[in-house]
């Protein structure tokens, strides 16, 4: 499962933060967030075929990259969905409802604390 994503089809250009994103607080693109990593793949392959996070993959492959390598540790992981989840720096635009349904499905598969 290769995709691959143009900076185009986001509208931004790899540098480029987005209209609504303060300057400086997303680090620029490169061409490694713009496809999913073969980790990533992987480990969108190790849900059941329902479950598995496609709409994340194919719209935000960096994410899908990060969450690949945290899903191991999860408290790292959890952290991670909850910062996404939780918008700190206010007037965010959000993600879209499938992406942030799958984020929400992600974050409950995580063992709570102890």
């Amino acid at each position: 499962m290769a995709v691959h994503l143009s900076s185009t089809s986001r509208g931004n250009t790899p540098t480029d933060p987005g209209p609504d994103e303060p300057s400086g607080q997303r680090r620029a693109l490169e061409i490694s967030d713009l496809r999913l990593s073969f980790g990533a793949v992987r480990w969108i392959q190790s849900f059941e075929i329902n479950d598995r996070p496609i709409e994340l993959a194919l719209r935000f492959p960096r994410l899908a990259n990060l969450l690949s390598t945290l899903w191991p540790d999860p408290v790292a992981a959890a952290a991670a969905l909850d910062e996404l989840l939780c918008d700190r720096r206010g007037g965010r635009r959000g993600f879209p409802d499938a992406v942030r349904q799958e984020l929400l499905d992600l974050r409950a598969r995580l063992p709570g604390p102890d």
